[in-house]
């Protein structure tokens, strides 16, 4: 009875390590955006996001990639309860730079919202967050960016995994 105890204990023990050990990990497209040119870039959603669409239009001109997001029947953070309030959008690069671009807020279900980097080339992903002013990343991505369509611009997938531990959430999805 003891070594059975025991033989559990180790199982239990090994199991709860190798989750803590395994990273989330993603498959990201780094785009790089030529000069005045408008590039389109899609989204593809993640299980646990809302039954949303999401789109990007982006323009590199004079250092600034200014870039117009558009989501369609896009659903609050707020609703997966627990820790999670908001959602926010990520500039992600090949070498792992991550640059926190704002709040994807949500006040209709369908909108464009506004937001611009100085990086030239990038990947765009969206998390479930606490709060907006988080320095990195959660393991709860929403929506990942896919490559541009566009012949101009260039693509280039890379796998990205340096993400912070998730909020709490009620909620799955």
């Amino acid at each position: 009875m003891k070594n059975m105890r025991l033989v559990c204990f180790v199982m239990v023990s090994v199991i709860l390590f190798s989750a803590v050990g395994e990273a989330t990990e993603v498959t990201l497209n780094q785009v790089t955006f030529p000069e005045r040119n408008q590039i389109e870039v899609g989204f593809v959603r993640d299980q646990r996001a809302p039954e949303a669409t999401m789109t990007a239009q982006i323009q590199y001109r004079e250092g600034q990639a200014e870039m117009k997001i558009r989501f369609r029947e896009m659903k609050p953070a707020i609703l997966f309860a627990g820790d999670v309030t908001s959602y926010v959008l990520w500039a992600v690069t090949r070498d792992g730079t991550v640059e926190n671009l704002g709040e994807l807020w949500v006040r209709e279900t369908s909108e464009t919202v506004e937001y611009s980097t100085g990086l030239k080339s990038f990947a765009m992903v969206v998390t479930a967050e606490a709060h907006p002013l988080v320095s990195a990343p959660s393991e709860l991505v929403m929506f990942r960016s896919l490559a541009a369509k566009a012949k101009k611009a260039t693509s280039a997938e890379f796998t990205f995994s340096d993400f912070a531990p998730a909020p709490t959430i009620e909620y799955p999805s």
